[in-house]
């Protein structure tokens, strides 16, 4: 009988392991207008600026920078510069002149803004990575030889943001849900090996789950079948998806057990 068991355990545990290989690749981020339908009007418009003006057309960085207050914008030569600096930096396709914030008197401009056009899409990891490259390698640069501190935000750069703060916070959350849980469960069964067991195989099946969004929506595996492009996962799928999937399978969890204690107060009987 326990062989029995074992081989069915064994080849269950197996094939979710495989079914989690893609959550490896996992990339987080945002969709755009280029995950539409093509018969859409968004989806259209989306293709005619990639295909007329770069993909990075639908996704331009914004650059601003605070102008100190000792500073001369009489002339824009020096700020030039950081124009020429930026165009030179691979991944991007164009680069604006400074644009004051005041355009009647630039000389009186608390502000400057730069607008980069990436050779990238918005949703591209090559643009992630650009931002990622302007504010820890190029900008500081710019900064320690003019003083300007030039930041990076825009729609893109406001995803990145919040891509990361939401996947840097996903380890707290996916360990207090579980210890929460197993303490839950050890209370109520007094036990150690049944909320370990149910722990275990609730991150399997997750996991499995996890590698199957993967692999259908950023890969694209069968994408014609579910009439889909790929694009990163959206920041707040894993942590609804996690939250979902693990509260109902421990619901199930305890009413299984529950069951289970029954029939033995009943008869006394463990098979």
């Amino acid at each position: 009988g326990s062989e029995i068991t074992i081989v069915p355990l064994g080849l269950s545990v197996l094939f979710l392991l495989l079914l989690t290989i893609p959550l490896t690749g996992i990339r987080l981020g945002f969709s755009d207008a280029g995950n539409l339908p093509e018969e859409s009007t968004g989806r259209q418009a989306y293709d005619l600026l990639s295909e007329g003006f770069g993909p990075g057309s639908n996704g331009k960085l914004l650059l601003v920078a605070e102008v100190p207050d000792d500073a001369d914008l009489s002339s824009s030569a020096p700020y030039l510069e950081i124009s020429r600096a930026l165009q030179d930096v691979p991944g991007v396709q164009s680069v604006s002149p400074p644009v004051p914030s005041n355009m009647e008197d630039p000389a009186a401009s608390g502000a400057l803004l730069w607008t980069v056009v990436p050779t990238t899409s918005p949703q591209d990891e090559a643009t992630t990575d650009l931002v990622n490259e302007l504010r820890d390698e190029v900008l500081p640069d710019i900064t320690a030889a003019t003083g300007l501190d030039v930041l990076v935000t825009g729609q893109v750069g406001i995803s990145v943001d919040f891509s990361e703060y939401l996947a840097g916070r996903m380890v707290l959350f996916f360990g207090a849900v579980l210890t929460l849980s197993f303490l839950l469960l050890m209370t109520v069964f007094r036990s150690l090996l049944v909320p370990l067991k149910a722990v275990v195989m609730n991150l399997l099946s997750i996991g499995a789950a996890y590698g199957a969004v993967v692999a259908i929506f950023q890969w694209g595996w069968m994408k014609d079948v579910f009439g889909i492009e790929p694009a990163p996962i959206e920041p707040f799928i894993p942590m609804m998806l996690f939250a979902i999937v693990f509260g109902l399978s421990m619901d199930y969890e305890v009413f299984l057990l529950s069951r289970i204690r029954e029939e033995w107060v009943r008869t006394n009987d463990s098979h």
